[in-house]
């Protein structure tokens, strides 16, 4: 997969340039780059976040270079994206339309036998889970950020192994499974349970009257 990025009209800070690096298990992954002048630099990888680029280590990576490091920061969002779609593949459609579904005695037998995930983790907690996934990647609100970093390649194996050392070193894989659980526990099969959030039984034409 090559998605060669530009970051041509956007002036970067004296001391950073950009560039992509090929071949990083048949991606093209585009980074920024400072306190490359120097070899044999100890390098400081710099990760962002949803929904950030690159770009936006812009003002700490010459300082580090000044300190002596030699810094990269990858994009990482649309190879994330990717990860997601390539791991999970047809799950992410594959689930039934509505709640209401679980409460009909003649589709839950069938949905707790083929929607149903491994470990134990039943169809109920298994759809949750694959629509906070399409939640992030493929509704309005995720799917649109693909195209602030569609030109922007990102990181791979390596990148990927040092974020999930560093969370789980730093307790924040905890915190962000928490965080999906909580999504989750949000709603349940009667609608929302969250306080904040309203359901529109008195609207919706789904609703029993």
């Amino acid at each position: 997969m090559n998605m060669t990025p530009s970051y041509s009209p956007i002036p970067l800070p004296t001391g950073i340039r950009s560039r992509t690096l090929e071949g990083i298990n048949g991606l093209t992954v585009h980074v920024l780059e400072a306190g490359f002048e120097s070899k044999g630099r100890p390098c400081v990888l710099l990760l962002h976040g949803f929904p950030e680029l690159a770009f936006s280590w812009r003002k700490v990576m010459p300082a580090l270079a000044e300190a002596g490091y030699h810094v990269l920061a990858p994009d990482a969002y649309v190879q994330i994206k990717h990860q997601i779609e390539k791991t999970v593949a047809s799950s992410l459609i594959y689930l039934n339309s509505h709640a209401r579904d679980f409460k009909q005695p003649e589709l839950r037998k069938y949905l707790d036998l083929y929607v149903r995930g491994s470990g134990g983790v039943t169809a109920i907690e298994r759809v949750k889970l694959m629509k906070l996934l399409w939640d992030s990647i493929g509704s309005e609100f995720g799917a649109r950020h693909e195209l602030y970093e569609v030109n922007y390649s990102g990181s791979h194996e390596e990148i990927r192994r040092f974020a999930l050392l560093g969370a789980l070193h730093s307790g924040q894989a905890e915190r962000w499974k928490a965080f999906a659980d909580s999504c989750m526990a949000e709603y349940d099969l009667d609608g929302w349970t969250a306080p904040d959030l309203v359901n529109p039984d008195d609207v919706s034409v789904l609703s029993d009257r």
